[in-house]
């Protein structure tokens, strides 16, 4: 057996170990304090470029699921103006049907009110908004339901205007004799039928677009929840595995530190020698 006292080897050779079970329990120690377990690249490259493309994907479809969302309260605000509109078109085709006939007296009062109830057509027609974006009209609302530009992540929808000339025809927008006699009445109930019809088929395509849009949405949670929960396969910090790995750590710096004090103390044991 040899003894020597220049070079400790078995002191450097604890050492090693000790640094090796510091850095283990300080990186066990940084995930348990973090939650994640890829707190840099050099953790993990090809995790944390992984989690970062799943991170954007996950926040543009919770945006798109967003977007839907919103996108059906648009039209619910839309379906609301239309319903009222269907009520007022009632109203309307009560007053003709009444002034159709010859019987009917004080035409004039019944006159003013279509006049009035016409007014509140075109009123709505231009009031209704959402936020700041006026509901009818006659352009195209584009709703992106997903992160790629893609019509399969695209929702179009017609906007369609509502005004007393737009559901009907002159004979609702006070450009003719509307129910000042039976002829003109009976030509009113006409356009009565027909922007009742035009209504019905907006108000068919706004319930068909929310559906679609509501189909969208829930494919794009189930899409979002996986993605998340992908992303933390990969990043997200195991705590009874990581607290294990501490505790690990801890027990063996206690038996490391206590044997690198036996390492050093060997060479003092040439001393017997002299």
């Amino acid at each position: 057996m040899a003894f020597r006292i220049a070079t400790n080897s078995a002191s450097i050779n604890t050492q090693k170990y000790l640094s090796a079970n510091q850095a283990a329990q300080d990186k066990a120690l940084q995930r348990l304090s973090s939650g994640t377990k890829v707190a840099s690249a050099k953790d993990d490259a090809a995790g944390a470029a992984i989690s970062f493309k799943l991170n954007v994907k996950a926040a543009s479809l919770a945006k798109g699921i967003d977007n839907g969302n919103q996108a059906i309260g648009m039209l619910q605000t839309a379906e609301s103006a239309l319903n009222t509109v269907s009520n007022i078109l009632l109203r309307l085709k009560e007053l003709a049907t009444q002034a159709a006939s010859s019987n009917t007296v004080d035409r004039d009062k019944l006159e003013t009110e279509s006049n009035k109830l016409e007014t509140a057509l075109n009123n709505i027609n231009t009031a209704t908004k959402y936020g700041d974006t006026a509901v009818f009209g006659s352009g195209v609302f584009t709703f992106q339901l997903g992160d790629s530009n893609s019509t399969s992540e695209q929702v179009s929808y017609s906007q369609v205007a509502v005004s007393a000339a737009s559901v009907g025809s002159t004979a609702l927008d006070g450009s003719d004799m509307g129910l000042s006699s039976v002829a003109s009445a009976q030509a009113y109930i006409t356009a009565i039928d027909n922007a009742i019809a035009s209504v019905n088929t907006n108000k068919a395509t706004i319930g068909a677009t929310m559906n679609q849009i509501q189909f969208q949405v829930d494919n794009m949670t189930s899409m979002y929840e996986n993605t998340k929960s992908a992303s933390s396969t990969i990043t997200d910090a195991d705590f009874a595995a990581e607290m294990a790995d501490f505790t690990k750590g801890q027990i063996l710096q206690q038996s490391g530190i206590s044997m690198l004090s036996q390492a050093n103390q060997a060479p003092q044991m040439v001393l017997s020698l002299l």
